[in-house]
């Protein structure tokens, strides 16, 4: 940034510094008990001071992390007298100037510390922070991505993304960054198990500004934030971003009647199938005959029904028709599932028509649960049992 910068506002700059100071003392190894002290800031004490390089620079981030802002500055000084043209030595000194209150010197350090290179964590968060203070959201979108990219943790400490999902501004930049498909995308959605409330509002308004964006990130990532709006009782907003970024959900009442994207191991999202594994039923998933559909064939030596597969469906109220397509035989067998808890025990026998060879069970939506879970049981002993091609329409 060319030119005289505007004072650093200590609402921005300050926690993103305490976070730098706690989250970034090691960033890599190298060889030897010198490069080793980079990730064992103790070692740093046994390396002879003619001998340090790296010891140097550990040694000061250990002392940032612990408050000690005089020995920092002073590694911080030595660690630019020793490498000078290292980033991560003009780093130190900005960071350690900064948290012993000279703003002036260091600009200045971080300055050249930017023009020497942008990895080093310190100078990325001092740029944030200061494309924040002049309202520069899409530069400091892109300080973000920097440092998510070198380390995922940051995804989880809001100093870092508040100033960003706070703002509409700040929610469109961010939404920008993620429409390229950064590697963090996916953690990004995924990661809301322990958000509160508050964030996991605005991590929703980001994940639809970017669907509005035309980037989605997938059925199966989506489903983790959907499933926590759900039991927040946001149906509405669960809905919109569930088919925001799920085109083939969009596109139906259910998800993946073909079984085409089922994997017996998926345990990521309530939206997709997911099959409950016991050791007296198998499941197979085998190639239909219209590609790239698939069918299931079931097992069971159970001597009780047994519940094998289900998933979340967000509907409005109403009448539908569940309906999938099975033998005579194994049809028989089969036992829909229409409930508000996951492990609902009650079932439907459905009735079959002969000439389209497909089973079937009515069954309404009503106020009892915001959601319901589509599932199928199996009759105790059942064997050779297939099922294919799932529908849910709306009945007459």
């Amino acid at each position: 940034m060319p030119g005289t910068a505007p004072p650093l506002r200590r609402t921005v700059a300050g926690p993103l510094l305490v976070l730098a100071f706690a989250s970034y003392a090691a960033l890599a190894l190298f060889s030897g008990i010198d490069r080793a002290s980079e990730t064992q800031p103790d070692l740093a004490k046994k390396v002879p001071r003619l001998l340090a390089s790296e010891a140097l620079r550990s040694g000061g981030r250990a002392a940032l992390g612990t408050g000690n802002t005089a020995q920092a500055l002073q590694l911080g000084e030595s660690a630019v007298r020793d490498a000078p043209l290292d980033p991560a030595s003009t780093a130190l000194l900005g960071a350690a100037l900064l948290s012993g209150g000279d703003p002036g010197g260091a600009d200045r350090a971080f300055r050249i510390a930017a023009q020497l290179g942008w990895r080093v964590p310190y100078t990325q968060l001092y740029m944030m922070a200061r494309a924040l203070d002049i309202g520069d959201y899409r530069i400091a979108a892109m300080r973000l991505d920097a440092l998510a990219r070198q380390n995922p943790a940051t995804l989880n400490d809001r100093r870092l993304f508040d100033p960003f999902e706070r703002s509409a501004p700040g929610r469109a930049a961010l939404a920008e960054r993620l429409a390229a498909n950064p590697p963090w995308l996916r953690d990004y959605a995924m990661q809301v198990a322990d958000l509160p409330a508050d964030r996991l509002a605005q991590r929703y308004a980001v994940l639809t500004t970017l669907a509005a964006s035309g980037r989605q990130v997938g059925c199966t990532p989506i489903g983790a934030p959907v499933s926590r709006l759900i039991a927040q009782g946001a149906i509405e907003d669960a809905a919109r971003l569930w088919r925001g970024h799920c085109p083939v959900a969009a596109a139906g009442l259910l998800y993946d009647g073909s079984f085409s994207a089922a994997s017996l191991d998926q345990s990521e999202s309530e939206f997709a199938w997911t099959f409950i594994g016991q050791s007296d039923v198998s499941v197979v998933i085998e190639p239909a005959a219209n590609p790239p559909a698939h069918q299931l064939v079931i097992d069971s030596s159970a001597s009780q029904q047994r519940q094998v597969l289900r998933q979340l469906v967000l509907l409005p109220q109403g009448r539908y028709r569940l309906s999938w397509q099975s033998d005579a035989e194994s049809g028989n067998q089969v036992m829909a599932q229409f409930n508000c808890a996951p492990a609902g025990s009650e079932a439907i026998a459905p009735s079959r028509d002969a000439a389209s060879r497909r089973w079937a069970v009515t069954v309404t939506m009503d106020r009892a649960c915001p959601a319901r879970w589509i599932g199928f049981a199996i009759k105790p002993g059942a064997g050779n049992v297939r099922i294919a091609d799932v529908r849910l329409d709306r009945a007459a």
